[in-house]
């Protein structure tokens, strides 16, 4: 199912500077939006859409990274560590899945063939055993996402990066002055 996101205009009379006020922060809120389903353990599908969410916003970020004077790659990288914990959760989650398949399809062919239960010699008690341990992966990289994301939270990565987009913004207009008369009245109503 294709994913609902807010869909940001281009304005080719508006400043480079006008876009990144707009684009970040709907980016943010676009990713922000998803994250307390997400946090929920077990919500794997929540959790993957939070990282779709992710990406869009580090893609946004990297568009606009010239627009900053201060240090935005290290801002990027915590976006870019957020996306790399949840693709390796789901990394688990596609191999369960795949894993899950072949267990179901094994079974099928023992209901069809009528075979004995599976013996400890046959892959089938190998796979379970993997399926388990890669949902003990998935729960340890789960939870030291959690850890990252406390730490993000705790440092309020998102007041001080709408702060700093804010910031950009209005200085960027101040050392023009010349900006047209929407982009003022938008600066105004901030």
């Amino acid at each position: 199912m294709a994913e609902s996101r807010k869909k940001i205009r281009v304005d080719p009379g508006k400043s480079l500077y006008f876009h990144m006020r707009n684009a970040l922060p709907a980016r943010m809120d676009e990713f922000y939006s998803r994250h307390s389903q997400a946090l929920i353990p077990g919500n794997w599908n929540d959790l993957h859409r939070l990282r779709i969410s992710a990406k869009r916003l580090r893609y946004s970020m990297e568009l606009y990274q010239n627009c900053f004077e201060s240090d935005f790659a290290n801002t990027i990288e915590s976006v870019k560590t957020i996306q790399d914990h949840l693709g390796k959760i789901q990394d688990c989650g596609m191999m369960i899945a795949f894993y899950e398949d072949i267990l179901r399809q094994t079974s099928v062919d023992k209901d069809v063939k009528d075979q004995p239960e599976p013996s400890r010699d046959n892959p089938s008690e190998f796979i379970a055993a993997e399926i388990e341990r890669l949902r003990e992966v998935r729960d340890k990289r789960f939870a030291d996402f959690l850890i990252f994301w406390n730490e993000l939270n705790r440092r309020q990565f998102r007041e001080k990066l709408l702060a700093l987009i804010d910031k950009t913004f209005r200085m960027k207009a101040d050392q023009t002055g010349d900006l047209n008369l929407m982009e003022r009245i938008f600066i105004d109503s901030l």
